[in-house]
């Protein structure tokens, strides 16, 4: 916990974060990638916010009861008008995977560890994405 859990070399990098306090979680995806450099200094890093939501629900306790559930199910999230906040089609698996992860008390283990275009018989033996709850 709080130390390098994976090195990553590649020109974009994905992060999605949960929070969760019972019922309740709050979603942040964003993208970083390296920006344009000049006079042969390190690039700054440009991050891009691609997804946020906050407050979403889900009445399910993934953490006892429907301990099964974990990785198909994800919260539902509104705007602050009541509005239905839809989560892009391509990170639906990657939300999904975070939610469990978030309902897995004291856990130390990968929950989703997948390269882009992989099959899902290959993702338990690439490192490459780390789900951070």
């Amino acid at each position: 916990m709080n130390g390098v859990h994976a090195l990553v070399i590649a020109s974009t990098v994905l992060r999605v974060e949960m929070l969760r306090v019972g019922h309740t979680y709050d979603l942040f995806i964003t993208q970083h990638a390296p920006g344009l450099s000049d006079n042969r200094k390190r690039p700054p890093l440009e991050s891009k916010i691609l997804f946020r939501a906050h407050e979403g629900y889900l009445a399910l306790d993934l953490v006892k009861e429907n301990k099964n559930l974990r990785g198909s199910v994800m919260p539902a999230f509104h705007s602050r008008s009541g509005e239905v906040l839809i989560v892009p089609v391509e990170f639906e698996v990657v939300v999904k995977a975070i939610t469990g992860a978030a309902n897995c008390v004291g856990c130390r283990h990968s929950h989703y560890l997948q390269a882009p275009g992989q099959d899902d018989e290959d993702r338990i033996e690439t490192k490459v994405f780390e789900v951070r709850a």
